[in-house]
């Protein structure tokens, strides 16, 4: 029974782990766009892309951002 305990909180702090790792990816790729936005003057897409999911994806993939 407690082995059965240690592998589930295991796998739950694995995904945990890997939650947060996905979520400081999407952090960097979205400073990255946005910083390169501001590099080329594009101020009107930068608040776009803040609001607007799919332009963002777009933008990322664009911009070589985007990750697998």
């Amino acid at each position: 029974m407690i082995e059965l305990f240690n592998q589930e909180h295991a796998v739950q702090a694995y995904g945990n782990a890997r939650e947060k790792k996905g979520i400081k990816i999407g952090e960097n790729q979205l400073a990255q766009l946005i910083a390169k936005l501001f590099d080329l003057g594009k101020i009107e897409d930068a608040e776009k892309v803040s609001k607007d999911p799919e332009y963002r994806e777009q933008l990322l993939k664009e911009y070589g951002l985007a990750k697998a």
